[in-house]
This record gives structure tokens, C-alpha cells and sequence, in this order.
């Protein structure tokens, strides 16, 4: 009976340890800072999709699927985000998501790293994301050039606006 309820109890753990989650939109998302004529904008879009699995003892079972629409941003200024969302910068006509696709996660120096894919519009980069998971909810920060994204463009008015976007995000996942 001993090694039954054994048995059970490895099976059950195993399902929670390794089974996939899935992102809850509602409470995930992704902020961001950039220079802005030398001031910090920030911003944040709302409403992440997908799912991962991140399982300590077997990293190599780990993995990470994120998509956010750009149409959710926003930075506290109506004119701004329409214009972000336009063909000057995310063009979200043709590009109506960003997706993130690990490749691998490992641990370095006590930290979890995911490495993987980052598209912005037609662009794809590898990436490296520093992640933390605890309690369902992963957490993580990078930052990325918008221009090896094409999210630009070459007006006199966006000349002020910094190369480099510092990103956090939360995914709460269930």
C-alpha cells in the first residue's frame, strides 16, 4: 500500500512539475523605458498570450512561448500611442504581434536565463532574458536596439527618440 500511494504521489508531482502553463493575459504584460529628447518614456502593453513549462530539475524540458499585441500599448499619451502603433513603428496593420520563442533555458551562476527568439515585425534576434519563476508567475528583464527591429523611422520629429529599450515582464500563468 506504501508503494501505491508512493507511486501516486511521484505520478502527481511529476504532472505539476512538468506539465505546461498557460500565460493569463489579463495579468500579464510587458513595460518598457526609452530616451526621449533625454527624458525617460515609459510604456507597457498589456494582454501577453501563451504558455511555458519551466521545470528546475529538467531545464532541458523547459521552454517559453509569449506573444503581445502592440496594439496595446500604451504610454499615458493618446497621440503617442496611435503613432506608435502606425506604420512609423510598429505597423501593426502588417505586424499584429510580437513573439518570444526560447530556444533553450539554463541556469548561470544561480540564475535562470532563457535564450530564444525575439520577432518584431519581420525581424528575428537571439536574445538572452535573465528569468526568475516562482509562485506561477515568471518574471524578466532585457533590452533590445528598436532599430535592428525597424521600429523607426527616419522623420526629423523621432530623431530624439533613444536606440535602446529597456523591457520587464510579468507572465502569470495558471
Amino acid at each position: 500500500m506504501k508503494k501505491i500511494a508512493l507511486f501516486l504521489f511521484i505520478a502527481i508531482l511529476s504532472h505539476y512539475t512538468f506539465s505546461q502553463q498557460v500565460i493569463i493575459p489579463s495579468k500579464s504584460k510587458a513595460d518598457f523605458v526609452i530616451s526621449n529628447l533625454g527624458a525617460k518614456t515609459k510604456g507597457s502593453i498589456r494582454g501577453m498570450y501563451g504558455e511555458l513549462k519551466i521545470a528546475i530539475n529538467h531545464l532541458e524540458n523547459s521552454y517559453i512561448i509569449a506573444s503581445l499585441d502592440p496594439k496595446a500599448v500604451r504610454t499615458g499619451n493618446e497621440k503617442r500611442d496611435k503613432h506608435l502603433i502606425n506604420e512609423d513603428f510598429f505597423d501593426i496593420k502588417l505586424y499584429p504581434s510580437m513573439i518570444f520563442k526560447s530556444t533553450a533555458i539554463k541556469m548561470e551562476n544561480n540564475q535562470l536565463v532563457a535564450f530564444g527568439n525575439l520577432t518584431i515585425k519581420d525581424i528575428t534576434k537571439s536574445i538572452r532574458v535573465p528569468i526568475t519563476f516562482e509562485n506561477n508567475i515568471l518574471k524578466g528583464n532585457f533590452n533590445i536596439n528598436r532599430k535592428d527591429y525597424h521600429v523607426h523611422n527616419n522623420s526629423f520629429l523621432t530623431k530624439g527618440i533613444g536606440k535602446n529599450v529597456a523591457i520587464s515582464f510579468i507572465a502569470v500563468v495558471k
